[in-house]
């Protein structure tokens, strides 16, 4: 994958929403593969940055990827 998923919560793959480990409080469900945080790496701070509570999870189906769950 060359280019970064960007879900609203509600619209994920239920996979992907079964991941969190928020309670409730999800917005965004962001997949960015590793080689563009490799190459920018001012993406991982945006999201620190903009999102209050991020939880960083894998998935077999998204190899070689970061998977952001954030909630507010």
């Amino acid at each position: 994958m060359n280019h970064i998923l960007i879900y609203q919560f509600d619209d994920a793959p239920e996979e992907l929403q079964q991941l969190s480990e928020h309670g409730g409080d999800e917005e965004w469900i962001i997949i960015i593969p590793n080689t563009i945080l490799n190459k920018h790496h001012g993406y991982i701070s945006m999201f620190e940055q903009k999102f209050i509570d991020n939880q960083e999870v894998e998935h077999e189906n998204y190899p070689d990827c970061t998977i952001y769950i954030s909630a507010h």
